[in-house]
């Protein structure tokens, strides 16, 4: 028991853990160096990728990897689309420092000025022969500004990259029969941006068609820092007239960062014709009705005539149809009065002329 023991013990003294000390205290003496950059620092729209580096250098060697507590800033979009460092070593002063080169992606929905607070990164340094220095550490923040050329203030959205390209797929082209279905295929990609940043697409309907959308598919690849975005939206038609058909063409802003030039990508229009016939409309016998009805009153009007002209009784069919009609107009008779007071005084019959007149 006692010789397993005093194993523990030895190791644990052995251990690189022994006498450990805190990262910020090599930062402190100069033996781990932080440092916090972004790029491009200006001439940034809203929407552009800025990259964010964070960088680690120490005069030993690391131990593990780093982890980077990513900071919540309004109107700030931050995310590590890279998994590992960029491992390197550089001289200095003659002693050889081994560098971990963070790449965070930096994205601002508005134009201003942005402060950046300092990164919290929790990371393993060899301090010495038989020290770990092993612990959180800040890395510095910084401020930046995003601006807003003239020829995006009064737009609305846009998409900023280096790169751009829109592609339209119809499906089937030309002429089409009534019930068959059109397929019609946007698809939307750009560099160095988000799916999130892309636009939605506004599909109509026009007359003769029946649109039935489906979900956007949305691809946002990354390799060795290469970001590409891909969005892509389809919508199935259905015809439903016969005629002409036009599809609406549509219009994507493009911010070229390379250029610094606002460029307009258009989508073309598509026409087609829809042939065929609609066919006939089910016969409602409920049309009928009134008809019928008329016809009845007419045929049943003719024959008491008939019948009054034998019988010598025109002249009581004629009193009693005469009372029939005062009837129906009294029954249509609104129940208010058509004058104030109908059974008032002349005076005030005169009152209220005048003050109509006035």
């Amino acid at each position: 028991m006692f010789p397993r023991l005093l194993f523990v013990l030895l190791s644990l003294l052995a251990s690189p853990w022994a006498g450990a000390v805190s990262p910020q205290e090599l930062v402190d003496d100069g033996r781990l160096d932080l440092r916090t950059t972004i790029e491009p620092a200006e001439g940034v729209v809203p929407g552009q990728r800025m990259r964010l580096y964070i960088t680690l250098s120490t005069v030993r060697w690391f131990e593990g990897t780093t982890r980077i507590l990513i900071p919540d800033v309004t109107d700030l979009v931050i995310q590590q689309n890279q998994d590992f460092a960029r491992v390197t070593s550089e001289s200095r002063d003659g002693d050889t420092w081994t560098v971990q080169r963070w790449e965070l992606d930096v994205f601002a929905v508005r134009a201003g000025r942005f402060d950046l607070p300092p990164i919290e990164l929790s990371t393993s340094v060899s301090a010495a022969p038989g020290e770990l220095a092993q612990g959180t550490v800040n890395a510095p923040g910084l401020r930046f500004e995003i601006s807003l050329p003239e020829p995006l203030r009064r737009l609305d959205h846009w998409v900023a990259s280096p790169s751009l390209t829109v592609e339209q797929e119809i499906d089937p082209i030309g002429e089409v029969s009534l019930g068959d279905a059109v397929e019609r295929r946007i698809t939307i990609q750009a560099d160095d941006v988000m799916t999130m940043l892309l636009p939605d697409l506004a599909f109509t309907e026009p007359d003769g068609l029946r649109r039935y959308e489906q979900p956007a598919e949305l691809r946002n690849p990354s390799s060795r820092g290469d970001l590409a975005a891909e969005r892509a939206e389809a919508v199935t038609y259905i015809a439903t007239l016969p005629g002409a058909v036009e599809l609406p063409g549509m219009q994507i802003n493009w911010w070229n960062t390379q250029d610094k030039t606002l460029e307009v990508v258009t989508v073309d229009a598509v026409s087609f014709t829809i042939t065929g016939e609609l066919p006939p409309e089910p016969f409602d016998r409920r049309s009928l009705l009134p008809w019928l009805l008329g016809l009845a009153v007419a045929l049943a009007a003719a024959l008491i005539w008939r019948l009054a002209v034998r019988l010598e009784l025109t002249e009581t069919v004629r009193r009693l149809a005469k009372r029939a009609g005062d009837g129906y107009v009294a029954l249509r008779r609104p129940g208010l009065p058509d004058r104030l007071n109908p059974g008032g005084s002349v005076g005030e019959s005169t009152v209220a002329s005048r003050h109509k007149t006035i």
